[in-house]
C-alpha cells in the first residue's frame, strides 16, 4: 500500500496560475534554501527547496520531496513565500508527481524552519490556496536529519 506523499487533506485544490506577488514579503530580499532527509512512519523523505522573492515582489522556485521507500516524487513550483523570523511558508502548483498524477495542477503547501535543529512540515494539498493565507499555515514538526535549511528575509 503506497502512503500519501504530500499528505491527505481532504478536498479540491486551489489551482494558482503565475507568481504571486505578496505584500509582506522583503522585496528582493527574501530567500529559502535548503535540502535533507526526514523521517516518516519510519521511511526517509529526501526534500530540496529553493525559493525567492524578486525585486518585484514576485515569488519563484522549486520543491521536491522523494519517498524513499516508494521511490514516488513531487516537484512544485514555488509561487508564493512568506518569512517570518526564522520561518518561511511556501507554496507552489505540483508540476509532476510520480505517486498520483491527478495530483499535478493541486496548490500545495509547506513550511520550513532555520533552527537547531532545522524543521519541514509535511506538504498538504491546499482547498483555499497561497501561503500568503494564514489559514493555509502549519507549524514544522519533522526534524531534518543530515541536511540544512537557510532563512534570509
Amino acid at each position: 500500500m503506497r502512503r500519501a506523499l504530500i499528505g491527505g487533506v481532504v478536498g479540491t485544490a486551489a489551482l494558482v496560475l503565475g507568481p504571486v506577488a505578496l505584500a509582506g514579503a522583503a522585496p528582493g530580499g527574501a530567500f529559502v534554501t535548503g535540502s535533507g532527509n526526514t523521517y516518516v512512519n519510519g521511511f526517509y523523505r529526501t526534500f530540496t527547496v529553493d525559493a525567492r522573492t524578486a525585486p518585484d515582489g514576485t515569488v519563484s522556485g522549486q520543491a521536491e520531496v522523494q519517498a524513499r521507500e516508494t521511490d514516488d516524487t513531487v516537484h512544485l513550483a514555488v509561487n508564493c513565500l512568506v518569512v517570518d523570523g526564522n520561518v518561511a511558508y511556501l507554496s507552489g502548483v505540483v508540476t509532476q508527481s510520480t505517486e498520483d498524477p491527478s495530483l499535478i495542477g493541486n496548490t500545495s503547501n509547506f513550511t520550513v524552519e532555520d533552527d537547531s535543529p532545522d524543521m519541514i512540515s509535511l506538504a498538504t494539498r491546499s482547498s483555499s490556496g497561497p501561503c500568503s493565507d494564514s489559514g493555509n499555515r502549519q507549524a514544522p514538526s519533522l526534524t531534518v536529519a543530515h541536511g540544512n535549511i537557510t532563512i534570509h528575509s
